[in-house]
């Protein structure tokens, strides 16, 4: 900003033209209050006086705004940032913005976190999500659907909060990872319900730049653990008992251990009919991707010819009716109940099938990851030796 004294020739009252010195003071280039154009801003003044008492004045309120910017936050300023960039493409300005949301926005109140939360899994219900996820995201969102929570209207729920409720002691980081997870699917529901407004995030690797307040939450720093499995005498040991003890629930082992099936989503509803003599046919809706077909290592057809022979009349399902009494009672019977570990058949197929035949795309295929193999590389690559898994694969009856 700087004043300099011109001359401006200009129209006078009896429509001649006259010369005349002014103060001219300029204001370099900004944007027009009235257009909202960006243009050089000039304002002219008949004495030096009145053109250095604007030059004050404006000086004095560029230092009012810079020290207000100065005081946002960097997460406000750069929600500024990102709804100058949006409105710019638009071709409208932040003010039209902000009137425009005050005239239009929902006057309804959010509704609270404890009646959101039951909507949700009421929707993954009706969405027929195995029982396994519907067991696990209603126990993480029934602790942080708890007092004062509860009754809170979620959108009034902050990223602060929720990593206050995550910060628990007595959870590890694994457990709090789940949470923020189950947390997340939670607020994103909400957001798709129009219960709450999007924010924008910043998170790495991640292509969205607006989210809700659980995606502002840091995730936990997990150390990465190779997965549990079952060691070959175990898996032996396993299957040689359930043949003879427990036969009709010898086919769901035969499967999780030696087609990589999910015990929850796929193979506990699988049927009979799914077994064909080289593959088992998987649907999308017993899968998380398409439909695909999973091919049958010799040791499991032979497996499964056992199980077939020892099957029940008129059954149709792979297992039996009173499966989870069943599942306790023959992991008690080969000592493993205890020591059982997470998923122990998928991450056990997972590492033999590696290890043996060296080819992650394929198990990817198999396993239906959709393609990707970094799961596998990442977690199961080289946790058991080729020997054991050649051991592995010639499992018979």
């Amino acid at each position: 900003m700087k004043i300099k004294r011109v001359k401006v020739r200009r129209k006078g009252g009896s429509g001649k033209f006259c010369t005349k010195w002014y103060w001219r003071l300029d204001l370099g280039w900004d944007y027009d209050d009235t257009t909202g154009k960006r243009r050089r801003i000039r304002r002219f003044f008949a004495t030096e006086t009145a053109a250095r008492e604007e030059l004050a004045a404006k000086r004095a309120e560029r230092i009012e705004h810079g020290a207000y910017l100065r005081s946002l936050t960097t997460f406000e300023r750069s929600q500024v940032s990102l709804a100058l960039a949006r409105l710019k493409d638009e071709g409208a300005t932040l003010q039209e913005a902000v009137e425009f949301f005050l005239k239009h926005r929902d006057k309804r109140k959010s509704p609270p976190v404890a009646d959101v939360v039951a909507e949700l899994l009421n929707s993954l219900t009706q969405a027929n999500r195995s029982p396994a996820y519907l067991r696990s995201i209603r126990c993480s969102l029934k602790q942080f659907a708890r007092p004062p929570r509860e009754t809170m209207e979620i959108n009034d729920v902050r990223a602060g909060e929720i990593e206050a409720w995550l910060n628990n002691a007595e959870w590890s980081p694994i457990t709090r990872q789940g949470y923020l997870t189950d947390v997340r699917t939670l607020f994103s529901f909400a957001l798709t319900r129009g219960y709450v407004v999007a924010v924008p995030v910043a998170r790495p690797k991640r292509r969205k730049h607006f989210g809700t307040q659980a995606d502002l939450v840091t995730d936990p720093i997990v150390d990465e653990k190779a997965p549990g499995i079952l060691t070959v005498r175990q898996c032996e040991a396993l299957l040689r008992t359930v043949q003879h003890d427990c036969p009709e629930m010898l086919a769901f082992y035969a499967i999780g251990l030696f087609g990589g099936l999910r015990s929850d989503s796929e193979v506990r509803r699988l049927k009979w009919g799914n077994l064909k003599p080289d593959y088992i046919e998987v649907f999308s809706s017993k899968s998380r991707g398409k439909r695909r077909l999973v091919t049958l290592a010799p040791n499991l057809r032979a497996w499964l010819e056992v199980a077939r022979a020892a099957r029940g009349e008129g059954r149709e399902s792979i297992i039996p009716a009173n499966f989870d009494r069943l599942f306790d009672h023959t992991r008690i019977l080969c000592g493993l109940f205890w020591s059982w570990p997470n998923r122990a058949l998928r991450h056990s197929y997972a590492s033999y099938y590696l290890a043996h035949h060296r080819d992650a795309a394929q198990a990817a295929h198999e396993m239906g990851h959709g393609g990707r193999t970094d799961t596998l590389e990442r977690h199961y690559k080289e946790i058991v030796m080729p020997e054991e898994a050649a051991k592995f694969w010639a499992l018979m009856p």
